[in-house]
């Protein structure tokens, strides 16, 4: 099976699904696609330490990361963006200024959102992630 036809495969699955600390966030979506691309999750001791918006806002604070980018570089190797490519991590901000973890598919990244999964174009995204 193609890395895109896993994406769309889980993205099946998750769309629908609300946003829900730990087990339907973008640490959680990004660490579901992982697995089934590579056999790990690489987000998944993290977050096993948070359960609530203020528990993750904690941990950020407590490593002294300034976003869902930082988090994601403590885990998985930050790659140049120009070389994003599909299964490959991105973080995103909406225009709210919200930040977040996605999966890149093409030109595209899939991200959650409040009532399930996304797709943003991957201009949105200022950092990728090669898990």
């Amino acid at each position: 099976m193609t890395v895109r036809r896993i994406i769309l495969e889980c993205y099946r699955e998750r769309r629908d699904v609300p946003f829900a600390w730990r087990t339907a966030d973008c640490l959680q979506w990004c660490g579901m696609v992982t697995e089934r691309l590579t056999g790990r999750d690489p987000g998944a001791e993290l977050r096993q330490r948070y359960a609530s918006e203020i528990d993750a806002k904690r941990i950020m604070v407590e490593h002294g990361w300034r976003d869902m980018g930082d988090a994601a570089a403590s885990i998985v190797p930050e790659i140049p963006l120009a070389f994003a490519h599909s299964g490959d991590w991105a973080q995103c901000v909406d225009d709210a200024g919200r930040d977040g973890l996605g999966i890149v598919c093409d030109a595209q990244v899939a991200v959650c959102t409040e009532m399930g999964l996304g797709l943003l174009p991957l201009a949105f995204a200022r950092r990728a992630f090669r898990p």
